[in-house]
């Protein structure tokens, strides 16, 4: 799949990928591709639909082929395996050897699922604001409110309501510039793509078992007041990785990359340094 994708630094010490949530694109790393330590590439993609990539829906299934707990029948499905496919493609056109790959939210699930199935690519992991568990029967529920939502009205209800959870109230008063940021991407999404990416989410593979048996080290964090993914999640997904440091970020809820950016990148660079 041929992503957009936004790229900085070069390549003597590593690679290191950076995978976007939901319903963004991977403009939201911008922060992070301008602050990397020197010797490291930074590769942000747009994924499947999102920012300048296309769906590409001739080679994703449909609901109906996607199997269980796929809550779209009849819709194309944006399952994190197929996008974890596109990343790996993009480790192996800008990589020389395995990347270290950040993934935040929906991006996070990605990763798990690029772990699952080309583990050999990936050098360490930073996961943000994101858990290692599926959907329950609740969060599905509302996935498929959220698809009938954007099914008739487009992709601006959503915007309005996922902003309240997304930044805390300090990044809302301080920081006006990122909301309107946030606005801005998820406004433009296309509701077809939002649609597929949530039947994608709801149907995702639970890797929680599987922590524990994850090779590589990894960095944790959260923003102290993520209601989303809250700290008390990132708590025990850190406790049950072998190589795994937690980093709360204080002053940030879902997007601490964003919303104190300063600190993330710092956490970034140390990790970095370590391998």
């Amino acid at each position: 799949m041929d992503l957009h994708v936004r790229t900085a630094g070069s390549a003597d010490d590593g690679t290191i990928v950076f995978v976007h949530g939901f319903p963004f694109d991977g403009s939201i790393w911008d922060l992070q591709l301008e602050a990397l330590p020197p010797g490291w590439r930074g590769i942000a993609p747009d994924l499947r639909g999102f920012g300048l990539s296309p769906l590409g829906v001739g080679d994703l299934p449909s609901g109906r082929k996607g199997g269980a707990g796929v809550a779209y029948p009849e819709e194309v499905v944006l399952t994190m395996d197929a996008a974890a496919e596109d990343v790996a493609e993009l480790i192996e056109r800008y990589s020389e050897g395995p990347a270290v790959v950040c993934g935040m939210s929906m991006g996070g699930y990605v990763t798990f699922a690029l772990l699952r199935q080309r583990p050999e690519l990936v050098r360490g992991v930073i996961l943000m604001d994101t858990r290692p568990g599926p959907d329950n029967d609740e969060g599905r529920e509302n996935r498929r409110r959220m698809a009938s939502t954007v099914r008739t009205d487009g992709s601006t209800p959503i915007a309005s309501a996922m902003l309240g959870s997304l930044v805390s109230d300090a990044t809302r008063k301080r920081h006006p510039q990122v909301v309107e940021k946030l606005r801005t991407i998820m406004e433009g999404t296309a509701p077809e793509t939002i649609v597929a990416a949530l039947a994608g989410m709801a149907a995702r593979h639970d890797f929680t078992p599987e922590l524990p048996g994850l090779s590589v080290p990894a960095l944790v964090i959260v923003g102290a007041e993520d209601s989303i993914t809250p700290p008390d999640q990132a708590r025990a997904m850190a406790a049950a990785l072998p190589q795994a440091r937690l980093e709360i970020v204080d002053g940030a809820a879902h997007l601490p990359g964003l919303e104190n950016a300063p600190v993330v990148n710092r956490l970034i660079s140390d990790f970095l340094d370590t391998l």
